[in-house]
């Protein structure tokens, strides 16, 4: 794997999650939007994350959880509303995701309107 990236199980990973300190500049960068996510990982070579082990899912939370932040992974509903699947296309096998249901967070981003997986960095 390249330089700062981490081998699981044969593959690379990297999470943005722990670039950067705490200063705007750094956050609104580690804060991009899934698809924008997924087309900084086109340009490295890469693609979100998509998890397809109990193994996998809790080495990837591990990632996420170093840099006590929300990380992007590969899942999206956005072909079909419920149907969720890998970008690759495959069907999401392995998972614990839960939709967000906090109701200040509701307000403003309703779960039809969520077509997007991400792992928190955080409890």
């Amino acid at each position: 794997c390249p330089q700062g990236w981490q081998t699981f199980q044969n593959s690379c990973y990297f999470s943005s999650a722990t670039l950067g300190d705490d200063s705007y500049a750094s956050k609104a960068k580690r804060s991009r939007h899934w698809y924008s996510a997924q087309r900084e990982c086109k340009k490295l070579g890469a693609t979100l994350a998509e998890i397809n082990s109990q193994a996998e899912l809790q080495f990837v939370r591990k990632l996420a959880m170093r840099g006590r932040r929300t990380s992007w992974i590969g899942g999206t509903d956005s072909a079909n509303e419920g149907e969720w699947k890998w970008i690759s296309g495959a069907p999401i096998t392995v998972s614990d995701f839960k939709p967000l249901t906090d109701p200040q967070m509701m307000k403003y981003d309703r779960p039809e309107r969520q077509d997007c997986l991400a792992i928190a960095g955080y409890v």
